[in-house]
């Protein structure tokens, strides 16, 4: 099984971790933590991939909680604009983790169906 230390190396991967990153997502964290180990394969162990998944996971989430932070989107000065596009790191979150997702799959129950034609 994998522990929070260890998804955090993967993740300081990922992002840059400041001193408060820990406390101020802590709840997704655990979550996160808990989930990946909730779908992994008994057999999987410690597999390095797993840490990953939940890394790319966290990221996704904390990327999402932060799209939505941001008064300022645009700034214009004279002949020059800025404009903050918080979506590109949504999607490049969310690359990441269908990236470790599909890394993973051999390490991840599937506890699903559906149908691929009638």
């Amino acid at each position: 099984m994998i522990n929070r230390e260890t998804a955090l190396s993967c993740l300081a991967n990922l992002r840059a971790l400041d001193d408060a990153f820990e406390t101020d997502n802590a709840s997704l964290i655990d979550y996160t933590i808990e989930w990946v180990q909730s779908v992994s394969r008994e057999d999987a162990g410690e597999d390095i991939r797993l840490a990953f998944v939940a890394a790319a996971k966290i990221n996704h989430l904390v990327a999402l909680k932060e799209s939505g932070k941001s008064a300022v989107t645009s700034f214009k000065a004279g002949d020059i604009s800025v404009k903050e596009e918080s979506g590109n790191a949504v999607k490049a979150a969310e690359c990441i983790l269908n990236s470790a997702l599909q890394d993973a799959q051999a390490l991840i129950k599937i506890n699903s169906f559906a149908f691929m034609g009638v």
